[in-house]
């Protein structure tokens, strides 16, 4: 295992020269783009297939959302790693997820199960492609989408490889708690404030995890009595609201609800695959240290040393640098290790 907080650009520099003159031929000719679809059951999925330029078969890689439903932004940003993956030797299936874009099924009534299993597809229909090396094809994750890349790895023995970038591996309530911590802090609220409200979050995503029903309504009665002092967009939403997030517009939260009583940290001991695992340094949405120490310990209790954890310095969750504003290469990062992988 190695952590690397320095001298990624010098690592960078070496990777690129020992790669490319290997792949060289997949850097200069032209890559291509084809629709794609597949099922899960009664579900469709649309999708792309981005393909190399020469002569396969080429290692493949299938590429995750992550935690939202907004279809424009994560196509952008898939298709643009669908392409760097394609230019350099690699291919890639990106595509729309469940209940969103070109894709059926209904994103609100989704839980990470069904996600797990779209992904799980996905692999499939990559490795049904005649371009593909079907024994060199694993799948990346970005955020939530690296949780659930984590978790078709751990209930799969057909990967050969997992990537994840800024992946929660903490508990869903632990994480939700994380988040509205973060968005109270962002919102600039009173500490006399914050220390009213902050303990009401904690119970309620507890008895959500814990399908607390009763804990959740005796909430429901602290929530109405202090309604009339503490304006409502610092107070945990009700129990008549959590199952239809939809309604008052926070739609994009609803399957880690759907999915906060299942417990997913244990699966993470099944993963025996080589894992490369990148946070950013100053990420303000996933508790980085609390899922590096959990990750550690699964790779542990799964007796796999095949793993890697690097830290992108002055980057914040989306991999932009906090000062220059630029993005970071991190996709690249992701290409030249799978090109080490034997």
């Amino acid at each position: 295992m190695k952590i690397q907080k320095n001298a990624l650009k010098i690592l960078y520099t070496l990777l690129i020269l020992l790669t490319s003159s290997a792949f060289s031929f997949a850097q200069t000719d032209k890559i291509e783009e084809r629709n794609i679809q597949f099922k899960n059951g009664d579900t469709d999925f649309a999708g792309k297939f981005f393909l190399p330029g020469g002569d396969g078969p080429f290692p493949g890689v299938v590429i995750l959302h992550g935690g939202s439903s907004r279809v424009k932004a994560h196509r952008a940003t898939s298709s643009y790693y669908g392409q760097r993956f394609a230019m350099n030797g690699i291919c890639a299936l990106i595509y729309d997820k469940r209940g969103t874009g070109d894709s059926g099924g209904e994103y609100s009534e989704a839980d990470f199960d069904d996600f797990i299993n779209d992904a799980l597809s996905a692999v499939k229909c990559l490795k049904e492609q005649d371009e593909v090396d079907s024994k060199r094809v694993g799948i990346l994750g970005p955020s939530q989408g690296g949780r659930i890349a984590a978790l078709a790895a751990a209930r799969s023995s057909d990967l050969f490889f997992i990537a994840t970038l800024a992946a929660p591996l903490v508990s869903i309530s632990d994480l939700m708690y994380f988040t509205m911590m973060d968005i109270l802090q962002f919102m600039k609220t009173p500490d006399s404030l914050k220390t009213i409200v902050s303990p009401l979050w904690k119970k309620h995503f507890s008895f959500v995890e814990k399908d607390d029903k009763q804990g959740l309504h005796q909430l429901d009665l602290e929530i109405d009595r202090l309604s009339s002092t503490v304006p409502k967009k610092y107070l945990p939403w009700k129990s008549d609201q959590i199952w239809h997030l939809k309604d008052i517009g926070r739609a994009d939260y609803q399957p880690q609800y759907n999915s906060m009583a299942n417990d997913y940290i244990s699966e993470l001991a099944k993963i025996k695959i080589p894992w490369l695992n990148i946070y950013a340094e100053f990420d303000r949405a996933v508790p980085v240290d609390a899922s590096i120490k959990i990750m550690k310990e699964k790779m542990a209790s799964a007796g796999n040393k095949d793993f890697e954890i690097k830290i992108i310095p002055n980057a914040d969750h989306s991999f932009r640098d906090v000062k220059t504003k630029k993005y970071c290469r991190v996709e690249q990062e992701v290409i030249d290790w799978i090109h080490t992988i034997n």
